[in-house]
């Protein structure tokens, strides 16, 4: 504990052996984000996903996932029995359970705690294991007295039949359930115990409800099951805070769909920007479908079951609006996840609280509850921060990349002492806006360009709501803007001296943006015109790479082809172009295929490997089409959905398919099979032009063919290893591969902040450039964070962007310079 008047001693718990592992550790990282330079004292525990507690540091909180570090947590962490775990939770002042899913909101760490008499937040043992299994609230809430939907649970056989999971008679009472009227002819099949869409299946018979359930029950995701009719209207979510009967929900998020699938809010859709997902806070009311009196409503219900579940600090409740007007409350969340643009924090945000601010009332709530003293320490902002512009979106494939970027690098800021950020959104190329922090919080360039475009309109409504929030949770009166102003890119230029752009390919990478910036003499971050353009074109960067194989560089071999060309050529010619593009790449080899992608975009799309002639055509055809997703399994090699350009590549890209060693992380343990001794990796690069710096290399490890957005981008979900081991790349090699890096980069003349794909020979460090990117993606989770703190000394990522803004081009006539 403490001593008095000291700081508020934290522990934070993270990990788990459930599937939201992953989502597990973003949100302990936001806690560690939004709360540094409070006072208060972090202390972190990571559950591995054996259930083994470990005492680990703040920069495994910047690893994309769990896998990224779990191999060496016996060399990095500090193994802790139960005496041990208990007497540091014990010496602590509060304990928060950041872990989703299983073990976390199942009420089984929270009755440890109980156990041992350590205080947490959130709300006890007891009220977890009564809300969080779907069977057993819906029965505690048709008790309440709240509609709940026809369901029927299912349990796993403990002795199962001719390898059926299903005993006969659970199977019978399926039966039961699907032919009865109440039913339906759509279902949803989803596990009782678990978060974040996972194991969630549609579907449309018997038979294939019957082969969902068998799934769930062999991937060992959950041993019981919960089918329900699938509902048409409107999803939504609500974050609730208090204690007891005084729960005050916020404003509720409407979850909107735009896909011609089942319209399944699945793992991807929740955690992954991407232009199938809108969010509506509060929910729209323009179709008849909800009114004010709804919204109402579900707030209501919210706090109500907050009360009757006998909740304590927050909670998240999800449920529908069905298009015949009935209000259904269908899933739980003790935990809600707290992502940099989770429910939590945009919901926090549109009453008019950052994210350290509600984290903190979330802390002061808890320990008034607990009667442990804590006020809230008050910090001296510098009056001398120098004003910063921070440029996210754009029309481009990547801009909800580039959105996610953005407005971590402004969160990140947001605690600097030396600058103070503010959000602008550009949405075509010559119109900008100014964000407000609640719109800026949102997935989707669609989402903030709709929210920006009706502020004016919106915000009466909002701000009635607004009001009454802040009134039940005892607040003061709002006092930020919550109206998006609208610029000229000439108008936002002429008002702003330092520009931090994250603008993901087109003009914010090929040198037009750069070039913008310099005329109108605004300071901005990242490499020059000419280096931009040189490297936003694939074919070019091979080109000026070209005779250095006796440095040890490579570039693959490559064919470009003008788009207009290949997409006019008949039908019957593409088996010949396949042909020649094949010999000429990859010789007289059967057996090799080939890589297809835009010879001027990044962030993987339009990234795909194909197998032969079938899928050339099936790719051509996607381009004709303007296809923008491209669902599984379109091709041979094909895992996830791929998205394709916005807007027609000039040309194409093809390249051999470079064939990898085979690298997998099984639980504790890294499994090597060797096949070609390369590996590919990426490096970040930071420093003045001619004076780049390459940083720790990072194994990325593809889960597929060709590394998928998701796995560069979403949290908890890619694989990367940094630095490598030394028992798959030598100290050597490892040395040998970064002095080559920096080859390329003083040579395409690279400065402020770059990255670099390559593949790795592991055995001599010899590389083969597969891209250069001049303005890396710099979301929470992505891997150039994970090299700078194994930089020495570590640098964490406000400090990382920090020195990247030193190194920022200084415009001649700006003030800044």
């Amino acid at each position: 504990m403490r001593a008095s008047g000291g700081a508020l001693r934290l522990a934070v718990l993270c990990g788990g052996d459930s599937g939201e592992r992953g989502i597990s550790l973003n949100s302990a990282r936001s806690l560690s984000d939004h709360l540094e330079g409070t006072g208060i004292e972090l202390l972190l525990v990571y559950y591995d996903q054996f259930l083994s507690p470990y005492e680990i540091s703040r920069p495994q909180l910047y690893s994309n996932t769990p896998s990224d570090f779990d191999f060496k947590l016996k060399n990095i962490a500090t193994a802790l029995d139960e005496a041990a775990l208990v007497k540091l939770l014990k010496g602590c002042d509060l304990v928060f359970p950041a872990m989703h899913g299983s073990f976390g909101e199942d009420g089984q760490i929270q009755s440890f705690l109980e156990q041992h008499g350590v205080p947490h937040v959130g709300m006890s043992a007891e009220s977890c294991r009564s809300c969080f299994h779907k069977g057993r609230a819906y029965e505690a809430m048709s008790r309440f007295g709240f509609p709940v939907l026809p369901h029927v649970t299912v349990k796993r056989s403990s002795t199962p039949l001719d390898g059926e999971s299903i005993a006969p008679a659970e199977k019978e009472r399926l039966r039961s359930f699907l032919n009865s009227p109440e039913s339906g002819k759509k279902y949803i099949v989803k596990p009782c115990s678990t978060g974040s869409s996972i194991g969630v299946y549609v579907a449309e018979s018997e038979e294939r409800v019957i082969a969902a359930i068998e799934e769930i029950f062999e991937q060992n995701i959950d041993d019981e099951i919960i089918v329900e009719p699938f509902l048409r209207g409107r999803e939504f979510s609500v974050i609730i805070l208090g204690e007891g009967d005084g729960g005050v929900a916020l404003m509720p998020t409407e979850v909107e769909i735009i896909a011609d699938d089942d319209g399944l809010f699945d793992f991807r859709r929740k955690y992954l920007s991407n232009s199938q997902t809108r969010y509506h806070t509060p929910p729209r009311i323009s179709d008849g479908i909800c009114s004010e009196e709804t919204v109402s409503a579900i707030r209501t219900g919210a706090s109500r079951l907050f009360s009757l579940f006998q909740m304590s600090d927050f909670a998240r409740i999800d449920g529908w609006l069905t298009e015949d007007g009935e209000l259904y409350f269908t899933d739980i969340n003790p935990i809600s996840g707290m992502e940099q643009n989770s429910f939590l924090f945009v919901q926090a945000a549109s009453v008019g609280m950052s994210h350290r601010e509600i984290l903190l009332s979330l802390l002061e709530r808890s320990c008034a509850r607990h009667g442990i003293p804590f006020s809230r320490e008050s910090r001296r902002e510098s009056s001398e921060k120098e004003e910063i512009a921070i440029l996210f979106g754009g029309v481009t494939a990547e801009r909800n990349v580039s959105i996610a970027s953005g407005t971590n690098v402004w969160l990140k800021l947001f605690t600097s002492s030396h600058y103070a950020p503010n959000p602008y959104f550009l949405s075509d190329e010559n119109t900008v806006w100014k964000v407000p922090y609640s719109f800026a919080l949102h997935h989707t360039a669609e989402e903030i360009e709709s929210l920006c475009r009706s502020s004016a309109e919106e915000e009466p409504r909002r701000a009635l709501l607004r009001a009454e929030i802040r009134r039940d949770l005892g607040l003061e009166a709002a006092t930020d803007s919550f109206i998006a102003s609208c610029f000229s890119l000439e108008e936002f230029l002429s008002s702003h001296r330092l520009v931090f752009s994250t603008l993901h390919g087109g003009i914010g990478e090929n040198g037009v943006l750069q070039q913008i910036f310099e005329k109108a003499g605004v300071s901005y971050v990242g490499c020059g015109p000419e280096a931009s353009a040189i490297c936003a074109d694939k074919y070019e960067t091979a080109k000026r790479l070209a005779g250095k194989e006796r440095e040890g560089i490579f570039t693959a071999p490559k064919v470009l082809m003008d788009t207009d060309e290949l997409l006019s050529a008949p039908a019957e010619e593409l088996e010949g172009r396949w042909t020649a593009l094949h010999k000429e790449l990859s010789g007289d080899s059967k057996e090799s295929t080939l890589i297809v992608k835009p010879a001027d975009d990044g962030c993987s799309a339009g990234v795909v490997r194909l197998s032969g002639v079938s899928d050339l055509r099936r790719y051509v055809e996607a381009l004709r089409r303007r296809e923008l997703i491209l669902p599984p399994k379109t091709f041979l090699y094909q895992g996830g959905p791929i998205e394709m350009p916005t807007t027609l590549p000039a040309a194409l890209l093809f390249e051999t398919f470079i064939v990898t060693d085979r690298i997998e992380t099984r639980g504790n343990e890294i499994v090597l099979e060797e096949r070609t001794g390369l590996v590919e990796v990426t490096v970040g690069i930071s420093g003045p032009q001619h004076d780049v710096h390459a940083m720790n290399p990072s194994i990325t490890i593809a889960g597929g063919s060709v590394l998928s957005l998701e796995e560069k981008f979403q949290g908890g979900t890619g694989v990367n290893i940094t630095p490598p081991p030394v028992e798959l790349v030598s100290e050597e090699a490892c040395a040998a591969a970064r002095k080559r890096i920096e080859i390329v980069a003083n040579t395409l003349g690279l400065r402020g902040i770059s990255r670099i794909d390559a593949f790795l020979n592991r055995r001599n460090g010899e590389i083969t450039v597969i891209e250069v990117n001049t303005l890396p993606g710099l979301t929470p989770s992505t891997v150039i964070y994970h090299q700078a703190l194994e930089e020495q000394p570590p640098l964490y990522p406000r400090e990382f962007l920090e020195q990247v803004l030193e190194n920022r081009w200084r415009g001649g006539s700006n003030p800044s310079a």
